[in-house]
């Protein structure tokens, strides 16, 4: 192969990396210090909302009212719903939330908590996967060896 198109590859994939690391790791960081605020709740389920995914399947999130010390009860939709979970009005649902900042809330399951994780960790393994190619690429750069 062509020398020129190999380091062009090569700093391509170099940089691809180096974007994929570093937004792996601002993300991971992210996700990290949401989860580290976050506390945890059982709460019973006050209403649902019948929302379209866009396949045609109508999926009832549910509504909880979260009351805080320093804030009014507020009404929030959990988000964080996998595999067609169903929750009635009445359910109690354990959920996790901020409760500095209680805009968001998720239903406290391992299949949520591993989903807000998933993207910082594939990030990072594609990234780490590009990083062989300055290997490859410096073995490229030795001269052949000319046997007489």
């Amino acid at each position: 192969m062509n020398l020129a198109i190999t380091i062009v590859q090569t700093v391509i994939r170099s940089l691809l990396s180096v974007l994929l690391l570093g937004t792996s790791a601002r993300f991971f960081m992210t996700t990290y210090l949401t989860t580290s605020q976050e506390k945890r709740a059982i709460l019973p389920v006050a209403d649902s909302i019948a929302v379209n995914n866009g396949h045609g399947q109508i999926k009832n999130y549910p509504i909880i009212i979260l009351e805080t010390p320093n804030q009014a009860p507020r009404s929030l939709s959990v988000s964080g719903l996998y595999w067609n979970e169903q929750y009635a009005k009445g359910d109690f649902i354990l959920v996790r939330y901020n409760p500095e900042n209680p805009t968001g809330i998720r239903v406290d399951t391992l299949t949520s908590n591993v989903m807000i994780w998933a993207f910082p960790v594939a990030a990072g393994l594609v990234g780490l996967l590009l990083i062989p190619s300055v290997k490859q690429f410096k073995k490229n750069l030795k001269p052949a060896k000319v046997d007489p």
